[in-house]
């Protein structure tokens, strides 16, 4: 395990190395792919950024949501720490696109699969994280790796949960493909229910010394609770996207009356008329050079 990182001479927390490399890949792969969802380079870098700062408040809120039933099943009894939780994510990004899409005028169907790839690969990355880390590992395994938190040979669950959002992610790039057909908004609860049917596994390799911890609710964790919910809801999300007519269709245009839209339009425009500007500038110089 190598839970830092010596860099210049400084000592780096690995976790956080890991999560600036998966922030990189994501904005790249996401400004790279910005023509197929019609985003101007200005919109689809601010997307990005947005997306990924937001996320580390997903990771952490879900961090405290953890506490605070962990605490309240309990009595008060056990509150575990308010840590970063990946899973956060999976339950925060729906409302940050919804809400992002009434700014910019960009429809919600478009949004949230526009970011479904880099969310998962993002997942990826605080996945191999953790293992790396040693934090949250499996149980004892004597042909495991090595986990300093534990001190002993653990099962990789880790590593394996890193595998899985790699999974998710290469089946969603495929799916995106025009030739599935399949209706926008549909990318998002498919990486959802693959994700959470691999978590809700994986869940029975972790390890953990605290009872309350073990079962929460029906011989289920919370992590586990949180995928049949995150399950349910998608399926659901499907069933509604598909039965309904209404959203056979989606465009990709943004709403021009949306306040996002008018401010960026405004600064492209600002942008071209600097660009004639200085053009004009260049050839009264020329002009003036030859007289």
């Amino acid at each position: 395990m190598y839970q830092y990182l010596n860099i210049f001479g400084k000592e780096i927390s690995i976790v956080i190395v890991m999560y600036a490399l998966g922030g990189l890949f994501s904005l790249l792969n996401f400004y790279l792919k910005r023509e197929r969802y019609n985003y101007s380079k200005l919109r689809a870098l601010l997307y990005a950024l947005f997306f990924i700062s937001i996320g580390m408040v997903e990771l952490k809120a879900m961090g405290l949501i953890r506490s605070g039933v962990m605490s309240l099943i309990s009595g008060g009894e056990y509150i575990p720490d308010a840590s970063v939780r990946i899973y956060g994510t999976v339950i925060f990004q729906p409302i940050v696109a919804y809400l992002i899409s009434i700014f910019s005028g960009d429809k919600f169907r478009k949004v949230i699969d526009s970011f479904t790839a880099e969310t998962y690969m993002y997942f990826a990355f605080g996945k191999l994280a953790c293992h790396l880390n040693g934090c949250c590992h499996g149980f004892p395994f004597e042909n495991g790796v090595h986990s300093i938190v534990y001190g002993g040979k653990v099962f990789p669950v880790q590593l394996c949960e890193t595998i899985s959002a790699v999974f998710v992610v290469a089946v969603i790039v495929v799916l995106a493909n025009k030739r599935f057909k399949l209706r926008t908004g549909s990318l998002f609860p498919i990486g959802t229910i693959l994700y959470s049917v691999g978590r809700f596994i994986w869940e029975y390799f972790r390890y953990y010394d605290v009872e309350w911890e073990k079962n929460v609710l029906l011989g289920m964790n919370f992590w586990q609770i949180c995928c049949v919910i995150s399950i349910i809801s998608s399926i659901i999300w499907l069933i509604a996207l598909y039965k309904n007519p209404k959203y056979e269709y989606c465009s990709f245009e943004a709403d021009p009356e949306a306040l996002g839209t008018k401010l960026e339009t405004k600064y492209y425009n600002r942008k071209k008329q600097k660009e004639n500007d200085k053009r004009k500038t260049a050839k009264n110089t020329k002009q003036k050079i030859k007289k």
